[in-house]
């Protein structure tokens, strides 16, 4: 089993998350969340040491509740806090399986394919006019 490396997992994160994420059905319902959301997991998967998959998950989840508790009122999904917490922790989930889902390639095809995909997914540069 292969693993992206950290630059390329981060990468793919950010720009392939927001996209998974517009699919998880009930997401839309957390929407004001979703950056918050794709922070909290760049930001546990920089913990230091060799954290297991469960500490950097309940890592995210923890600050992912802390920011939106600390939102205003006005800008929280309007869901019940235990609805608010299934729909949060659905979406880390789906998130990490699609980004995950690359490292069960072998080795010598996982960041490739992780490469194809970004070149696929980011906005390419605008056209230089002096060319």
């Amino acid at each position: 089993m292969a693993k992206l490396s950290r630059q390329t997992f981060l990468r793919l994160l950010r720009i392939a998350g927001p996209l998974v994420l517009s699919r998880v059905p009930g997401a839309s319902r957390i929407a004001p969340v979703l950056p918050i959301l794709i922070d909290a997991i760049a930001a546990a998967e920089q913990l230091p040491g060799q954290p297991t998959g469960q500490v950097k998950k309940a890592h995210a989840l923890g600050m992912v509740v802390r920011r939106v508790e600390g939102l205003a009122p006005t800008r929280r999904p309007q869901l019940a806090p235990s609805e608010r917490s299934a729909a949060i922790d659905r979406s880390l989930e789906v998130v990490l399986c699609v980004v995950h889902l690359l490292e069960v390639l072998p080795a010598e095809q996982a960041e490739p394919m992780a490469q194809q995909m970004l070149a696929a997914l980011e906005p390419s540069a605008p056209p230089d006019p002096a060319v």
